[in-house]
């Protein structure tokens, strides 16, 4: 496929968004009811994901990207959104999914099931139980964590098999993604109203009636600087699932997740992880133009992010900035494509061997006798970063290539780091309540509480298979 600058379209101005529109219709002051409420989420994403994405946008296009292109619209609300999980500082994709999702804090690594093993209400489910239609599209397995904590009850998130039929037995509208691997044909079958569909063109050619699941990969999505032009981006899929939830007599509810940000940052890939940022700015600039077509007084925009991860952030002076931005743009493939083609060579030597032409084929970059050197020793399991946790090829050839993009990373874990929030439309006043006492910032719990007042949605019930307390068995990774 081509390098990154061939995927960065022109982003929206402030001034362009916003013409043709009255501006009573942007604003999201009167407080009432949201027929729709999307969340958009950069999963993983620090604020120098943000950054780096909004300045390669300028850079290729002249103007900003449109997650900053919201910040100039009337009536737009932006805050900052505490992350931590119930058992740690740092949390997990689960835990935090679950805050949205339910309300709750819970330990990292489960999805709607409290410390105490009780199953907690997801947020698509109450909606559905207020006739909302519910939909996700995501570049992760639609099994996957964020996801999952819209519809999904299981202590483990790799229960992704439950999680697969929880989706069609819940009856969720729109599922788009990845994960092909943990939909059995019988579970399919047993799902006849579903259509299904496997690539981009099968999704644009597909009925506008009734439930629709997508999947395009046995697992992720692949990163946008490895897909396949059969592969449909997160801006169609979430076009598709605009088009098919807005015709609910009772309006919905919609995420959708970039997130293989959130996979890139633990590769401390630079180029992956600003391709995937990229495709998440258009996905906005998308969903920002659809809006405004319809006009946006009647639904609820956030967009935001779970959680930081491997705080990256240009890091260089002068010239090597500029450079080294330039260069971010020309890689053709992900450190996810190295480790597939190193799968298939046997031995340390031969893969030392294979290493040098495959990043030069993946990044542009040739190693030097002291880089090959540093990943020989990695390979050999020898200690060569300080840190521990960045003692792996991904870590240590992204520190190589932060003297050639000028993007290093501090880790290739999740952070604690506060993360941007942004909101604009019915409801957005109420980020802005939630944030006004504690000086701008917000717990991610709160989202749950705003979309939920902002829907005006009424009590919610626990089903039948949400009331058999679920306890955790065995340690669950992070992830």
């Amino acid at each position: 496929m081509l390098g990154l600058a061939a995927a960065i379209p022109a982003a929206l101005t402030p001034s362009a968004a916003r013409a043709g529109r009255d501006d009573r219709a942007l604003r999201g002051q009167a407080r009432g009811k949201a027929r729709n409420v999307i969340l958009m989420v950069s999963d993983g994403m620090s604020f120098g994901t943000l950054t780096l994405g909004d300045l390669l946008v300028r850079r290729s296009t002249g103007k900003p990207g449109a997650w900053s292109t919201l910040w100039a619209q009337p009536g737009t609300c932006r805050v900052l959104q505490r992350t931590h999980a119930l058992n740690s500082l740092v949390t997990d994709s689960a835990a935090a999914a679950t805050a949205w999702g339910s309300g709750v804090k819970v330990n990292n690594g489960s999805v709607n099931v409290a410390a105490d093993a009780r199953q907690l209400l997801p947020l698509g489910i109450h909606a559905k139980q207020h006739r909302k239609a519910v939909g996700v599209a995501t570049t992760t397995r639609v099994t996957h964590a964020t996801p999952a904590g819209f519809y999904a009850n299981v202590p483990r998130r790799d229960y992704e098999g439950i999680i697969a039929e929880q989706s069609m037995d819940r009856g969720i509208d729109v599922i788009l993604g990845g994960g092909e691997r943990f939909f059995a044909p019988s579970l399919i079958n047993r799902h006849p109203a579903y259509q299904f569909v496997r690539t981009k063109a099968e999704l644009q050619n597909a009925r506008s009636d009734g439930p629709l699941l997508g999947l395009f990969a046995e697992s992720h999505v692949p990163y946008a600087i490895d897909r396949a032009p059969t592969v449909p981006d997160l801006a169609t899929m979430s076009l598709a699932a605009l088009d098919r939830l807005s015709r609910a007599p009772e309006g919905f509810l919609l995420q959708i997740e970039a997130g293989r940000v959130d996979h890139a940052a633990h590769d401390n890939d630079a180029a992956a992880l600003v391709g995937e940022q990229i495709e998440f700015e258009n996905a906005i600039a998308a969903v920002w133009a659809w809006l405004q077509k319809r006009g946006v007084d009647d639904t609820l925009l956030i967009v935001t992010s779970d959680h930081g991860n491997a705080n990256p952030g240009l890091s260089v002076y002068h010239d090597d900035a500029e450079q080294g931005l330039n260069r971010l743009l020309q890689p053709r493939k992900s450190f996810e494509w190295i480790g597939e083609q190193l799968a298939e060579v046997k031995g340390i030597d031969a893969r030392l061997e294979r290493f040098p032409a495959l990043v030069r084929e993946a990044s542009g970059y040739t190693l030097t006798p002291a880089d090959l050197d540093l990943i020989a020793r990695v390979l050999r399991e020898q200690r060569v970063t300080p840190f521990e946790a960045q003692n792996k090829w991904p870590s240590v050839l992204g520190g190589i290539l932060a003297n050639h993009f000028g993007v290093n990373f501090i880790s290739p874990n999740h952070s604690a780091d506060y993360v941007e929030t942004t909101a604009i439309g019915p409801g957005s006043e109420l980020v802005a309540e939630k944030a006004r006492g504690s000086g701008g910032v917000i717990d991610n719990t709160d989202l749950h509480a705003v979309m939920v007042d902002a829907m005006a949605l009424g009590p919610g019930t626990l089903t039948d298979d949400m009331k058999t307390p679920m306890p955790v068995r065995g340690v669950i990774k992070p992830d």
